[in-house]
């Protein structure tokens, strides 16, 4: 599905501020939007978040070829790559501020959000702490993580959300351009879907936006979406400089696929192993599946088959046999293959498509990976697997303890259903 996107951009001094030290892009040629927001002073922030912005600009224009392709093809190879494209832009930036300081014997930096469009995705670059929040059917979704000690002692589990943002340690930062020469980049490659709205913000504005649930009524208000943000953080106090970059999606064709890019991030969030992940982990798993479609009566996989991919249906149902007995069916956010993630083993049931399907595919590999770049994602997937074992040793035991009272032949297993995994 092709997409346009309009953009509304503005920025402003505050209330309290002489300079600003905020930038931002929105550049429709490069399909690129950024949020920059400077430390070090008035000279020196305003000349790092500048630099900076001239630098991710200049950089996504010489990898426009990596984003070209990901617009023709959205494979997941596609996305790593354009991903990387967007990592080395801010590195790039980075370095080129650290050097600047060594330079001049200077100490400035800045916070950067930029936002990549590629046909039909999103792809998100992050240091610090200005945000990106996503804006899809009423909700709203962070897609950033601070990059502050307060945040870092919310995920640890030190502070409360509403404990941090009162917090003497919320503006400081833990990561930025040009304190170094090089800086962990938050990424993401994010499938749009029609209406769908991306906000990114400086921390002069989200600081004003505690309850996200404000942020659709700001920006269905009427006029000019970034305008109306920043006059609503001015009127709260305007303590800081304040930017905002509003993008809407809108469908330039409608052949199912928005729906379908709907469809996908929710067949994810069925899934037990990830229901724990919040809606920006849960995206990034998204990023690293790839998609198998099914013809009516294609085998998916065949019983005594070996190997490590678990299968989640976004469209169309599935048959689950054992033996050429048919004992269960999956629509969609049905799955299978939970456990082959962690163990490579033969396939227990065969699954036959009943209708054309397409399904979600996320390998062993890809998981690891995943669970490696973010340890917290491996807490909480291996938690739920846990949980699920638990559960099933649970009702392994009651049937053994049944079976021995004589309450129920041997031969019978608890019905199979969609909750459950086949291996």
């Amino acid at each position: 599905m092709g997409f346009t996107l309009s953009v509304a951009a503005a920025t402003d001094v505050g209330r309290k501020r002489q300079g600003n030290e905020d930038c931002y892009v929105a550049d429709a040629e490069l399909g690129l939007d950024l949020v920059a927001d400077g430390i070090g002073g008035k000279r020196g922030g305003e000349e790092a978040s500048k630099l900076a912005a001239e630098v991710v600009r200049a950089s996504v224009r010489e990898r426009a070829a990596t984003f070209a392709s990901l617009a023709r093809d959205a494979s997941a190879e596609a996305r790593a790559a354009a991903c990387r494209a967007v990592e080395e832009s801010v590195q790039a930036a980075c370095a080129t501020v650290h050097q600047r300081n060594l330079a001049e014997g200077r100490r400035m930096g800045t916070t950067l959000s930029c936002v990549v469009h590629a046909g039909g995705l999103a792809v998100l670059g992050h240091v610090g702490d200005s945000r990106i929040y996503l804006i899809r059917q009423g909700g709203v979704h962070h897609l950033t993580e601070d990059h502050t000690i307060a945040a870092m002692q919310v995920k640890a589990g030190a502070m409360t959300r509403e404990e941090a943002e009162q917090s003497r340690f919320r503006g400081v930062l833990t990561r930025s351009l040009g304190s170094h020469e090089s800086v962990q980049v938050d990424t993401l490659a994010l499938e749009l879907a029609n209406d769908d709205a991306l906000l990114l913000s400086s921390d002069g504005l989200h600081m004003y936006l505690p309850d996200d649930a404000r942020i659709p009524a700001l920006l269905d208000s009427g006029g000019d979406a970034a305008r109306a943000l920043i006059d609503h953080a001015n009127a709260a106090g305007g303590a800081d400089n304040v930017t905002a970059v509003v993008l809407r999606a809108r469908a330039t064709t409608f052949d199912g696929s928005s729906t379908v890019a709907r469809l996908r991030i929710d067949a994810v969030r069925h899934v037990p192993l990830l229901a724990h992940l919040s809606y920006k982990e849960q995206a990034a798993t998204l990023a690293v599946t790839s998609t198998r479609s099914f013809a009516a009566g294609e085998l998916v996989v065949r019983e005594g088959e070996q190997d490590s991919d678990l299968f989640i249906v976004v469209t169309g149902r599935v048959s689950v046999e054992r033996q050429g007995v048919s004992f269960a069916e999956l629509g969609p956010g049905g799955h299978f293959g939970e456990m082959a993630l962690v163990e490579y083993a033969e396939r227990s049931a065969t699954v036959r498509a009943l209708e054309p399907t397409e399904t979600l595919v996320l390998t062993e590999d890809a998981m690891g990976k995943l669970m490696r770049a973010d340890p917290v994602v491996g807490v909480k997937v291996l938690w739920a697997l846990v949980q699920a074992m638990s559960a099933r040793l649970r009702s392994s035991n009651a049937e053994l303890v049944d079976w021995r009272r004589g309450e129920v032949p041997h031969t019978i297993r608890a019905p199979f259903d969609e909750h459950d995994t086949v291996p």
